[in-house]
C-alpha cells in the first residue's frame, strides 16, 4: 500500500491549526500555569517547578508551530 502525502485544503489546514493551538494552550493551562504563576510571583523557588513550567511552555510552542506549519501546507496566506 502506497501512502500519499496529505495535501489539505486551506479550510482543512485552518481547522487542524486551530485544533493544535487549542491542544497546546489547554496543555499549558493544565500543567504549567500554576507553576508559572508561582515562579513569577516568587512564592516557589524549586528547580522542579521551573523545569515543569519550561517543558509545558515548550509543548505549547510545539503545538503552535504545528498549527503554523499546517496553515502553510494548506496554501493559506
Amino acid at each position: 500500500m502506497v501512502r500519499k502525502p496529505w495535501n489539505p485544503s486551506c479550510e482543512q489546514a485552518k481547522f487542524v491549526a486551530q485544533a493544535c493551538r487549542l491542544i497546546g494552550l489547554g496543555f499549558f493551562a493544565a500543567v504549567g500555569y500554576h507553576d508559572t504563576i508561582a515562579l513569577v510571583t516568587g512564592t516557589v523557588h524549586g528547580t522542579h517547578v521551573a523545569i515543569t513550567a519550561f517543558f509545558a511552555f515548550l509543548v505549547w510552542l510545539e503545538f503552535e508551530l504545528i498549527g503554523y506549519l499546517s496553515i502553510g501546507k494548506g496554501g493559506c496566506q
